[in-house]
């Protein structure tokens, strides 16, 4: 599995990439901003997008819009702060697998990497 960790925050895609090293996923790239995400997804097949709602210049949902149009197909998790319910369905309705709200714990996303990877696998079985 190949997955691109998309946030602002340098100390944020640290502990992403730790949860992906203890789930036994290597192929792991990282982008500071959406427009490095898109770069990094013309050479880089992900299977899992895990995208900061707030990231620079370009929000998060804008990207996972853009995405989708495009015939993205990776599962894709949305780290927002916003809890708005209204905002949350348009965010499953734009593209977005899963949501995690911020602040989170370690384990709240170790947890919902595990079920997307999962639930990935299955799809591809």
């Amino acid at each position: 599995m190949k997955v691109l960790l998309v946030n602002d925050s340098a100390a944020v895609r640290q502990v992403q990439r730790q949860i992906m090293t203890q789930l036994g996923i290597t192929q792991v790239m990282e982008a500071n901003r959406c427009s490095d995400a898109n770069d990094t997804l013309l050479n880089f097949n992900a299977d899992l997008i895990v995208i900061d709602a707030d990231t620079q210049r370009k929000s998060g949902m804008t990207f996972i819009r853009d995405y989708r149009a495009t015939g993205g197909k990776a599962s894709i998790i949305l780290l927002t702060g916003d809890t708005n319910r209204r905002r949350l369905v348009e965010a499953i309705k734009s593209g977005v697998n899963s949501y995690l709200i911020k602040p989170f714990t370690v384990d709240a996303l170790l947890q919902r990497v595990q079920d997307t990877v999962t639930r990935f696998a299955a799809v591809q079985a």
